[in-house]
C-alpha cells in the first residue's frame, strides 16, 4: 500500500472456494504513474467480510468513486450516508455465482487521503453492484447491479418499485433475482432515484450511460419471460427464456434537474459610496423533471443577497423559481466587480453571475430605466406610436442639475419627445418622466439614443433606443423569361407582410417595350400580416403580321387581283389603239369596257397597301420589366417596394 487510506488488510477469506465469483478478502483502489512503472496511490478497501471491488469512475475534479458488493458489517462508512448500516445478505457467498450480502459506493477525494462518503446499498438479501457505474454531468452517480432483496431500497419514482422475482439458488455463473439501476444525490446522503428492473426469473443490469438530454440507458441480461418491455420496441418477447440468457436494452428517462437562471450578469451603474443601491432580482428557476438541491449562495466585495430559495436539506421542485435579491453598497470610489455563485446538485454547478457597479463620492448620480428602450410591437409606417416613458432618477445625495435633454441618432427625426415632468434639476432620491413616441417614416429599422446632459458623473446619460416597422416585401424567383414576337411570358411575385402588415397594397407593372405590355393580376392586394400571396404578371407581345394592309380575303388573293388589273390595262390600250372606223355601238361597247378596265386597276393598287408592306411587331431585344408595390398611409406617406427580371424578345 502507499499513501494509503486504509493500510491494512481488514479480512476476509484467505482463501476463495472454487464458486465464488466475485467476492473474497478486501477489495483495493490503486493509481498507478502515467507509465505504469510505480504506484502513486494504493489502498485497501473492506471490512472483516467479504468485500470487492467491480466498478470505478472518476470525475472531473478527479474524485474517485468505487463500487462493488461486500458482506462486511463493519465495511467503512460516513456520517450522512445514505445507508451507513449493513442491510444483510448471504455470510460467505455460499451461493455460487450469487450476489453477497450488500452493494457498495465509495467516494475518494482528489487527494487520495480521505472518504467523502461512504454507503452500503441493498436489502436483507444479496445485493452487489458496480457492473455498471457511471457519472452525469451534475456529479451525480448512477450505479447499475443485481439483487436478491425483494426490500431492495427503491424511490417513489421508480418504474418498478417492487421485486420481481428470481432463483432462490443460483447455478455456477448465472445471475439470481432482479437488475437494478440507481442514482444518488452529489453527497451521498440520498437516493434520487432507485428502480428494480426485471421479470419473475433471474435478470441483472451490467451497465448503465446517459445522454445528453439526461436519459439513461442501461443494458443486462436477463431469463425472464415477462421482463418488462414497451409497445413497438424492437423485441418484445422471448420465445426461450426457460433457463437460456437473453440481452436486453432499457431507456429510463431518470428524473434530473436544471438550474436556470435569469438574467446571467447583473450590472448597478453609478452608485454613491457608502449607500446601499436598490435591489435587483435574479430568479433561480429548476426547469428540471427532480427536485434541486441548493448547498449555497455567496457573493462578496460589497455585494449583497437575500433570497427565499431553499437550501439543502430543502428542495426546490420541478417548474418553480425562487429570487435573489442583490444589493450593492460601494466601499469605495471606483469600478467594482463580484460573481455570485450558485452551487447546487444540477448540471453545470456551480453556476456563477457576474457582478459589477461602480462607487461614486457623494453627489448627484443619474440613472435611466428602461434601457434600452424598444417600440413594440412593430409600427405601421405613416402612424404614430403610443407614448413610451423613460424615468430620470437622482439616486446620489445632492440636486441634480438638467441641462437638456434630447434626441441622437442616425433616425432620431423618427422619434419624439411629447412631453417631461423632469424641469430644470432633480433632488436627491427624487425621479421624473420622459415621455417618447415612434413615428416611422421608411421600412427599415429605426435607432437613436435619448441624451441627458447633467452634473452628474458619466453624463451625457443615453438610453439607446430602437422602433421596428410593419412593411411588406416583393420577391420573384424568376429572373428571365424568353419569348418571340407573338408569344406571352409569365411570371409570379411573391408579396410577403413582414412584422405584422395588415394593409393593402397596389401593384403595377412597368418596363414593356413598344407593340406589347404589361399586367399584373390581381392589382390590389390586403395582407393579414402572416401569410405570403402570389400576383401573376404577364408581358404579351405583338408578331410581325399584325395590324398589316392585306386584303381581307385569301392570302393569295393579291396575286389574282394584280392578274385582274393588267387585264384591265391591257383592255384600256387595246381601246386607245382601235380603228374609229367601227360604228358608234361597238365604240359605246368599248367604252364600256374601258370604265371596267379602270376600276379593277384601281381595287388591285388599293388593296396591295400603296407605299406600305407588312408593319413590324415587338423588336428583338431585351428589356427589363419593374413591379411595383405601393402602400399610402393615411396620412400621404408612402412605402414602396420593387422587384425586377427580364422580357427577352429573340
Amino acid at each position: 500500500m502507499k499513501l494509503a487510506i486504509q493500510a491494512t488488510f481488514a479480512g476476509g477469506g484467505t482463501t476463495c472456494p472454487a464458486q465464488h465469483a466475485s467476492i473474497c478478502g478486501d477489495a483495493f483502489v490503486t493509481e498507478l504513474n502515467p507509465t505504469g512503472t510505480a504506484l502513486v496511490f494504493s489502498s485497501f478497501l473492506g471490512g472483516s467480510g467479504e468485500d470487492s471491488g467491480v466498478g470505478l469512475v472518476l470525475d472531473p475534479a478527479g474524485n474517485v468513486y468505487v463500487s462493488g458488493g461486500t458482506d462486511s458489517s463493519d465495511f467503512p462508512t460516513t456520517a450522512g450516508a445514505v445507508q451507513t448500516k449493513f442491510g444483510g445478505g448471504s455470510a460467505g457467498c455460499t451461493n455460487a455465482g450469487k450476489a453477497c450480502g450488500d452493494a457498495f459506493l465509495t467516494k475518494i477525494n482528489a487527494a487520495k487521503t480521505a472518504f467523502v462518503y461512504a454507503t452500503y446499498l441493498g436489502g436483507t438479501g444479496d445485493d452487489v453492484a458496480g457492473l455498471g457505474l457511471a457519472i452525469d454531468a451534475a456529479g451525480n452517480i448512477r450505479m447499475a447491479g443485481v439483487t436478491a432483496s425483494s426490500n431492495f431500497p427503491t424511490t417513489p419514482n421508480a418504474p418498478q418499485p417492487t421485486y420481481g422475482g428470481g432463483s432462490t439458488l443460483c447455478s455456477p455463473g448465472f445471475i439470481c433475482g432482479d437488475g437494478f439501476v440507481t442514482k444518488f444525490s452529489l453527497d451521498g446522503s440520498t437516493l434520487i432515484f432507485s428502480t428494480f428492473l426485471g421479470g419473475s426469473s433471474d435478470d441483472g443490469a451490467g451497465g448503465v450511460a446517459q445522454d445528453t438530454s439526461g436519459n439513461d440507458y442501461v443494458v443486462g441480461v436477463t431469463t425472464s419471460a415477462d421482463f418488462p418491455t414497451t409497445p413497438g420496441a424492437f423485441q418484445t418477447s422471448c420465445g426461450f427464456c426457460d433457463g437460456q440468457s437473453h440481452a436486453f436494452v432499457t431507456k429510463l428517462a431518470i428524473p434530473f434537474p436544471t438550474a436556470s437562471l435569469s438574467p446571467l450578469n447583473v450590472d448597478f451603474g453609478n452608485q454613491v459610496v457608502g449607500i446601499t443601491s436598490p435591489p435587483i432580482p435574479v430568479t433561480l428557476t429548476n426547469s428540471g423533471t427532480d427536485n434541486l438541491l441548493i448547498s449555497s449562495i455567496v457573493d462578496a466585495n460589497g455585494f449583497a443577497q437575500t433570497n427565499n430559495c431553499p437550501i439543502t436539506p430543502n428542495f426546490l421542485a420541478p417548474t418553480q423559481p425562487c429570487t435573489i435579491n442583490i444589493t450593492f453598497t460601494p466601499p469605495a470610489a471606483g469600478p467594482a466587480n463580484d460573481t455570485l455563485t450558485i452551487t447546487d446538485d444540477a448540471a453545470g454547478s456551480p453556476k456563477t453571475i457576474p457582478l459589477t457597479g461602480v462607487g461614486q463620492p457623494s453627489g448627484p448620480i443619474a440613472t435611466l430605466a428602461p434601457s434600452p428602450l424598444n417600440f413594440t410591437p412593430a409600427q405601421l409606417v405613416g402612424t404614430t406610436s403610443a407614448a413610451k416613458p423613460v424615468t430620470l432618477t437622482n439616486t446620489g445625495t445632492t440636486l441634480l442639475t438638467i441641462s437638456s435633454i434630447g434626441l441622437t441618432g442616425p433616425n432620431a427625426n423618427e422619434f419624439a419627445l411629447v412631453s417631461n415632468t423632469c424641469g430644470a434639476s432633480l433632488a436627491a432620491n427624487a425621479s421624473c418622466t420622459v415621455n417618447l413616441t415612434f413615428a416611422p417614416t421608411a421600412a427599415a429599422t429605426s435607432a437613436a439614443s435619448l441624451s441627458v446632459t447633467d452634473n452628474a458623473p458619466g453624463s451625457p446619460q443615453t438610453v439607446p433606443i430602437t422602433g421596428t416597422v410593419q412593411n411588406f416585401s416583393l420577391t420573384s424567383t424568376c429572373g428571365s423569361l424568353t419569348v418571340v414576337p407573338g408569344q406571352t411570358a409569365i411570371y409570379t411575385v411573391d408579396l410577403a407582410p413582414v412584422n405584422g402588415f395588415t394593409q393593402s397594397v397596389s401593384l403595377s407593372c412597368s418596363g414593356a417595350p413598344a407593340l406589347s405590355n404589361c399586367t399584373i393580376s390581381p392589382s390590389s392586394i390586403t395582407l393579414d400580416g402572416s401569410t405570403t400571396i402570389k400576383a401573376q404578371v404577364t408581358a404579351t407581345t405583338t408578331s410581325s403580321t399584325s395590324g398589316s394592309l392585306r386584303s381581307p380575303f385569301h392570302p393569295d388573293s393579291n396575286r389574282v387581283l394584280a392578274r385582274i388589273g393588267l387585264a384591265g390595262m391591257l383592255g384600256t390600250a387595246a381601246l386607245v389603239v382601235l380603228p374609229f372606223r367601227r360604228r358608234a355601238k361597238g365604240r359605246r361597247l368599248y367604252t364600256l369596257i374601258f370604265f371596267v378596265c379602270m376600276l379593277s386597276t384601281v381595287a388591285t393598287l388599293s388593296s396591295c397597301g400603296i407605299g406600305g408592306g407588312n408593319p413590324p411587331g415587338t423588336a428583338a431585344g431585351t428589356y427589363p420589366l419593374t413591379v411595383t408595390g405601393t402602400y399610402k398611409s393615411a396620412s400621404g406617406t408612402a412605402f414602396i417596394q420593387t422587384v425586377g427580371f427580364n422580357l427577352v424578345v429573340q
